[in-house]
């Protein structure tokens, strides 16, 4: 396999004080003071980061994920004070990229299919031909500006009430259709650029894209006529969330696209790792199951990901410690 991808969200969470923490994207509202982008704050990240980094690296991962584009593309109809954070976040984000690519490790940059604000709901009037547009300045300016490997895209989940800031995303591809035109009208800047589209399938169950983790029809009206080198299908192990006992999604021998499995190691109904919980038997089951198929191109870890929780841990670089009391 080609790609072993880590998500590499955990550093920017190490100050974040909120009772019950969405770990779902990067805290962006917490990374600024004032209005301004916090930069001692970030001068701890990188430090964090580069622990991180050295950590993983050392374990065999040859790429990481990290959120998002929308803090890393600028536009001139956005206001003047959020366009000079867009511009402290892209200096910021050099100095991280940087440490990656020291070691050697691909990057994969985060999207919400779509984020808004009051400035992009103005300019795009909630037109798909106007969002696909934005879209792919966006995508160019971050694969150009950073050199980054690719994008990973989310379309079937938007976030949560709790979430501030900049950029708060929605739903907004509903039908398959919707989604092969998207996909259409983005993969040339992929194959212009020799850089990967990462198209994840799950969904939460909404509208008529939201059995696309599952069902072979609407996964094909999405996927059947979009044949590229540099499209990745991007799937969980089940055609459900990361739960146990499930059954291999059969999907991933349905096609010939590129696919990469999804796999979480501190899973949220698990305590976030709190409760010993091995998941390494269930995932070697789904490893002799796709050991030979060739069109499986890599995995995509959530060490850090997932929903709300108390628990505070920051893999590899925090612990709580836990005590077994006999009895």
């Amino acid at each position: 396999m080609e790609l072993y991808i880590i998500d590499a969200i955990g550093a920017f969470f190490k100050d974040y004080n909120n009772e019950i923490i969405n770990w779902s994207k990067i805290p962006f509202e917490n990374l600024e003071k004032d209005e301004k982008v916090d930069k001692e704050k970030f001068r701890q990240i990188r430090e964090d980061f580069s622990i991180f980094i050295n950590t993983i690296s050392k374990m065999g991962y040859n790429a990481i994920s990290i959120d998002d584009v929308a803090h890393l593309a600028d536009f001139e109809f956005y206001p003047a004070n959020l366009r000079e954070k867009i511009s402290i976040y892209q200096d910021e984000y050099d100095q991280l990229f940087k440490i990656a690519y020291e070691h050697k490790l691909k990057v994969f940059v985060n999207t919400d299919i779509m984020f808004y604000n009051e400035a992009i709901d103005a300019h795009t009037k909630g037109k798909h031909s106007k969002i696909i547009s934005l879209l792919s300045q966006a995508f160019r300016q971050v694969l150009n500006r950073f050199s980054v490997d690719g994008i990973i895209v989310r379309i079937g989940e938007s976030d949560g009430t709790d979430v501030k800031g900049d950029f708060l995303s929605r739903l907004t591809i509903k039908t398959p259709e919707q989604a092969r035109r998207y996909i259409e009208s983005l993969i040339p800047i992929f194959e212009e650029s020799g850089k990967y589209l990462i198209f994840r399938t799950w969904t939460i169950g909404a509208y008529k894209i939201g059995d696309l983790i599952w069902n072979k029809r609407t996964y094909d009206k999405a996927f059947e006529n979009v044949q590229s080198d540099r499209l990745i299908v991007s799937m969980k192990y089940g055609d459900t969330d990361f739960f146990d006992y499930l059954n291999l999604n059969p999907l991933f021998f349905h096609g010939n696209h590129k696919k990469i499995i999804e796999l979480q190691t501190r899973r949220e109904r698990e305590g976030s790792a709190i409760n010993l919980y091995y998941v390494g038997w269930q995932y070697e089951e789904y490893y002799k199951k796709l050991k030979d198929l060739k069109t499986l191109v890599g995995i995509s870890v959530w060490c850090q990901t997932g929903g709300w929780s108390r628990w505070r841990d920051i893999t590899f670089l925090t612990y709580n410690k836990i005590i077994l009391v006999n009895g």
